[in-house]
């Protein structure tokens, strides 16, 4: 990777109804407790770590428990 690399590690997630693209979607969750399960996953863990050996700062994982 060169120093003028960029990588975006993203989760995006949106109200199905705001969804513009329906083939688009990965995963859904009918209810608030569902989606909740998923932010406990490994994944969420272990991401930071993956990620932190190319880069300069520290990494953040951010989470938003509320969809607009």
């Amino acid at each position: 990777m060169t120093s003028s690399s960029v990588v975006v590690i993203a989760h995006v997630y949106c109200r199905e109804d705001q969804l513009h693209e329906p083939s688009l979607a990965v995963s859904k969750w009918k209810n608030e407790e569902a989606l909740q399960l998923h932010f406990q996953m490994e994944h969420f863990k272990q991401a930071g770590e993956q990620v932190k050996p190319f880069c300069a700062k520290p990494v953040e994982i951010l989470k938003y428990k509320k969809l607009l």
